[in-house]
């Protein structure tokens, strides 16, 4: 009679040990449904909306579109487990009656999506110009958004590109799932060192010995700013007054000219053997090998000769 006891008080043990762990009187796996489940773009899986489905990482639908919930009954959840994960069908079943499915978010703030938006501008538009910055000039609400990797595109800018304000539309997807779009008003800075005059510069001064300094400056308003590739050429000169503090501009730096004008030259024409000199002022700055106008000092008669350097003038008639 005790030996019957006891075998009765070992089954009764084994079978509370079992149903702890998770198994049924049939010896499979027993699954517990959870009321609610959040997974990713992935698909829903086994072991996202059932209690301990560690080892149960099979897919058995679509994931629901983000901003929208899928529920599965207890009947469904069952019937997909049976067609997709045979290996973990089970009669035994437990939890809830159904399970709501929906997708995992979080929040996108403004700091973060204007870093976005400035990564994609920068390769996109900005290239090598500069370090772009951005800041939006309307507030952002904080938006939320599938808690996955996200895709930002610029769907809509101005045809002449990024200027210091700027509307650009842009979107944003997760994988191939479109999040949204949004019009958005910007201020832009483009972040360049530039050369800049530490003191006063006059027009006709050389630029190797002109006080330059490299400065941070926005160049957004500024264009053709000069790169000072040549900013050691001795040929190199000042076109007009720049005053301490301004950028050097393009078109305020010009290469020296041979000939300037108003200057007497000799102006020489070759006919055959025969040499022909006479005294001719420049109308105009010349470099050497460009062609410019110039007066005959006792007739005042124009021609154009070609410069050969700064004492002479080849005339061909």
């Amino acid at each position: 009679m005790s030996n019957f006891l006891n075998m009765v008080r070992a089954g009764l043990l084994l079978s509370a040990i079992l149903a702890g762990a998770g198994w049924g009187h049939a010896g499979t796996p027993a699954h517990q449904l959870l009321s609610e489940a959040q997974v990713d773009s992935q698909g829903v899986f086994l072991d996202q909306i059932v209690v301990d489905g560690e080892g149960y990482h099979v897919r058995l639908t679509d994931a629901p579109p983000f901003g929208s919930a899928l529920a599965l009954t207890r009947a469904q959840v069952k019937e997909l487990v049976q067609r997709k994960a045979s290996q973990f069908a089970t009669t035994n079943w437990s939890g809830a009656d159904k399970v709501k499915i929906t997708r995992q978010a979080r929040l996108l703030g403004e700091e973060e999506l204007v870093g976005m938006l400035t990564a994609v501008m920068q390769k996109e538009n900005a290239r090598d110009r500069g370090q772009l910055e951005l800041r939006f000039t309307r507030p952002w609400q904080p938006l939320s958004v599938p808690d996955e990797p996200l895709t930002l595109r610029v769907l809509e800018i101005p045809a002449a590109g990024i200027s210091s304000s700027i509307i650009v539309r842009f979107d944003l997807r997760c994988g191939q799932e479109s999040i949204g779009s949004w019009p958005m008003p910007l201020q832009a800075r483009l972040w360049r060192e530039i050369f800049v005059a530490q003191n006063p510069l006059r027009r006709g001064e050389r630029l190797q010995t002109a006080n330059l300094a490299r400065e941070r400056r926005d160049v957004l308003a500024l264009r053709d700013t000069f790169q000072g590739a040549n900013s050691e050429d001795a040929l190199l000169e000042v076109t007009e007054n720049i005053p301490a503090g301004a950028p050097i501009l393009n078109n305020s730096v010009r290469i020296r000219p041979v000939v300037t004008r108003g200057k007497i030259v000799d102006a020489i024409l070759q006919q055959g053997s025969m040499t022909i000199t006479v005294k001719a002022q420049a109308l105009e700055d010349g470099l050497a090998g460009q062609s410019i106008r110039v007066r005959n000092s006792k007739s005042g008669r124009e021609f154009r000769g070609k410069v050969q350097n700064e004492e002479t003038i080849e005339v061909t008639l």
